[in-house]
Formats: C-alpha cells, structure tokens, sequence
C-alpha cells in the first residue's frame, strides 16, 4: 500500500532472492553519565504480553523499572523496564541502573532488538516528559538476550523529539 511518501509491499512478498545478512549496532549513551531517577521498583505477576516479551509462565514474578531519563536536570525520557525477579539481585541499592544489577547477578546481555517507532504523549508519558498531550514522541520497544537466547530485558521507552536522538551504524560483512 502506498503512504507517507513510502511503499510497503503486501505481507509475505518480500523474499525475492537470497536475503543480505547485516549486523547492526547501536552506539547507545553511557548510562553511568546520566542522572536517570528511578520513580518505582515493582514486583508482580506478569501480564500476558509480559510473558510473550521475556518468554516467563505467569506465575513467575517480574520486576518493573519505571524511569525518567535525564541529563543535565533536563527530562528526555521516561522507560519502563521489566525483568524476570530470580535475575535481578535483591536490595541493591534503587539509585543502581537494572542493567548493572543484571551484570551483578551474572546475565548480561549479548544482544539487543530494538524496534523504534513514532507515537504521540498521552497521559502519564505526556506529564513525566513535560508535554502536551498529543506532543509527537519516540517509542522504543527493547528486548535484551543472554547468548543462549533467553530473554532477560523488555523496555518501553518514551523519548522527546526535541531532545533525545538515536545513532545506529550498519556494518556490513565483507566475503
């Protein structure tokens, strides 16, 4: 179908011949510099997309990050962080980023997917990024595996537009 000055071929018509394989990496900001506020630190039961996203049954207890993202005192983002509980060490103290506390307890993770689309600020997002509501903003959805492939991380991330950008290189294998 044709839209927004682009073409999106029907599903299932796009394999026309050997797919090129790439490797993309993300050149993400270092999250040591930054003064990131961890709002809340809940644990609970899963909902059902929750389960889907970091592969746990339902009766497996996850843990939710909610955080602004700040540099210089200046609000950027907020993201919503969920990993299984059994990974994440206990007490550590909440000022401690959740990818830091992963590492601690032996999970780091080896690769990312990320997958970023536009989206407008609606309630709690709109207020915790200081926007109006219906203010275009970045959303981020974020899964992070262990070399295994099990998943140990989902975010959603909500980023201003005015203040926020995200820089990928494509490397492409030479034969």
């Amino acid at each position: 179908r044709h839209g927004a000055g682009s073409f999106v071929l029907p599903y299932g018509n796009f394999a026309r011949g050997k797919p090129v394989q790439t490797e993309v990496e993300t050149l993400r900001f270092d999250r040591n510099h930054l003064n990131n506020v961890l709002l809340t630190e809940t644990p609970w039961l899963p909902t059902n997309d929750e389960t889907l996203f970091l592969g746990v049954q339902a009766w497996n207890s996850i843990v939710q990050f909610d955080y602004l993202c700040k540099n210089d005192d200046c609000v950027f983002g907020y993201e919503i962080t969920i990993v299984p509980e059994q990974l994440v060490i206990p007490q550590a103290p909440q000022t401690q980023c959740v990818y830091h506390r992963l590492k601690q307890n032996g999970y780091a993770a080896s690769r990312v997917l990320q997958n970023i689309t536009a989206d407008a600020a609606r309630g709690d997002i709109a207020r915790y990024l200081k926007l109006p509501v219906g203010n275009p903003v970045l959303h981020l959805k974020q899964t992070a595996y262990l070399d295994t492939g099990r998943p140990i991380e989902f975010t959603r991330g909500y980023y201003r537009t005015d203040r926020f950008s995200l820089l990928s290189e494509l490397k492409i294998p030479r034969p």
